[in-house]
């Protein structure tokens, strides 16, 4: 049986998908970023749940994340540190609140899948130099979330459902 490493994310617009390019930019050209994120391609991310799941069972997984996700989701995001590669977010109730709503809800349709109080916030960027002149805390609002296939280094490669484009599979 075919099987397919998942990760639902939070795809970053605006400021925070550009201070997600700046960032990784930075931390590439210095050497202390493996791969330079795109929009088409090792899209910069926030992790909500990975797993792998049998290839037959992505439809029904689709369904369930058209069931629990608003059309109108709002994601209140505080972007606390950048730091050890990433950028730190934290806890917000938003957040927190979609994380454990899918985690009870598809968690169950997927294997190797992190525990919930596992749930680490933040997109990976590299590790830039001088990033003194990110002012921090820094407040988002997300609404694009996304059902990805992982690739190298747990990057998001390819859009297999999101909120955006409710086509599918």
């Amino acid at each position: 049986m075919h099987r397919q490493a998942i990760d639902i994310v939070i795809l970053p617009s605006g400021n925070l998908l550009d201070l997600s390019f700046e960032l990784n930019k930075r931390a590439f050209e210095s050497g202390n970023a493996v791969e330079l994120l795109r929009k088409d391609d090792f899209m910069p991310h926030l992790s909500i749940l990975m797993g792998v799941v049998e290839h037959d069972k992505l439809p029904k997984l689709i369904k369930q994340l058209e069931k629990n996700i608003p059309k109108d989701i709002q994601i209140q995001l505080k972007l606390s540190a950048n730091q050890d590669n990433w950028m730190h977010f934290e806890k917000t109730d938003s957040l927190m609140e979609l994380h454990k709503s899918l985690y009870r809800e598809i968690d169950p349709m997927v294997q190797h899948s992190a525990e919930d109080e596992d749930f680490y916030r933040h997109i990976t960027v590299g590790t830039p130099p001088n990033t003194e002149d990110i002012p921090l805390p820094q407040y988002f609002t997300e609404s694009h979330i996304a059902l990805c296939a992982l690739g190298r280094y747990n990057t998001c490669r390819k859009i297999l459902w999101s909120t955006q484009n409710k086509t599918s599979l």
